[in-house]
């Protein structure tokens, strides 16, 4: 059994030292009470930034300050955390990403947001379409960042590379609420694997950060309005047995062979 801790927090816009010794303060709770995977929202370190001049301040490579903190303190407490952040590219260009990083304080790699809402392509950069399984001492766990996880596709990649385990950090607004309610289980119910959406909360988002089992079940679900460490088990027999109960990915394979 594996516990599970979304960190689902109020950023202060633009202050990221602010907002970095909250996260910090959050996983410390978290781990305290005994959570072995913690995953923080989108953007949660800068606020939800989309100006350039101020992303030209605050956006870090993955070697920065932020990262390079979040590392050591996943060794200090023994726990896997995914820590999204503005990164900034080798080419000097921006992307909403998220740090995988096992508990030994191990880099296991970087996700970059593939799918960009609205505004972001103005500020932000797609990243590369290869979505990625990242073998944790937790698990095998994917990462889909906010509007990734709105299509299909992007979720039945990752189950067909094994995932075992989709995080989801998001900044999901009030507007969206029926979305997020929806997609979440959805893509959970589609792959039989566990899904943890992280959102933020704050004006005009909705929170509700929630953990769905392989069978589409939300097992937890965080209010709507308020800072929140929603805690979570995972349970992988469940996968198996979702998986043997629902074929969907065994059947999958014959539409998919049938239209090679």
């Amino acid at each position: 059994m594996i516990k599970t801790a979304a960190v689902q927090l109020d950023s202060v816009y633009g202050s990221a030292g602010e907002n970095v010794k909250k996260g910090v303060s959050m996983i410390k709770e978290a781990a305290s009470n005994g959570a072995q995977l913690i995953c923080l929202p989108e953007l949660w370190n800068t606020g939800y930034v989309l100006n350039k001049e101020l992303l030209d301040k605050l956006a870090e490579p993955p070697e920065g300050k932020t990262i390079s903190l979040f590392r050591r303190l996943s060794a200090e407490l023994n726990v896997v955390l995914i820590i999204p952040f503005a990164e900034r590219g080798e080419d000097s260009s921006y992307y909403i990403s998220a740090a995988v990083i096992d508990k030994d304080g191990s880099l296991k790699g970087i996700h970059r947001k593939t799918l960009l809402w609205g505004d972001e392509k103005e500020a932000f950069r797609p990243g590369e379409k290869e979505y990625t399984v990242y073998v944790t001492s937790v698990g095998r766990v994917g990462v889909l960042i906010c509007y990734d996880a709105e299509f299909p596709e992007p979720a039945r990649i990752l189950a067909l590379k094994n995932a075992e385990i989709i995080a989801v950090p998001s900044v999901w607004s009030t507007k969206a609420e029926r979305r997020w309610d929806i997609q979440l289980p959805a893509r959970a119910l589609d792959n039989q694997v566990y899904v943890l959406g992280v959102n933020a909360s704050g004006k005009n988002l909705c929170g509700k950060s929630k953990l769905i089992s392989p069978f589409g079940k939300i097992t937890g679900e965080a209010p709507r309005s308020e800072e929140h460490i929603l805690y979570g088990k995972i349970n992988k027999e469940e996968i198996k047995q979702a998986r043997e109960e629902i074929p969907y990915l065994k059947d999958y394979q014959l539409i998919a062979e049938k239209h090679e």
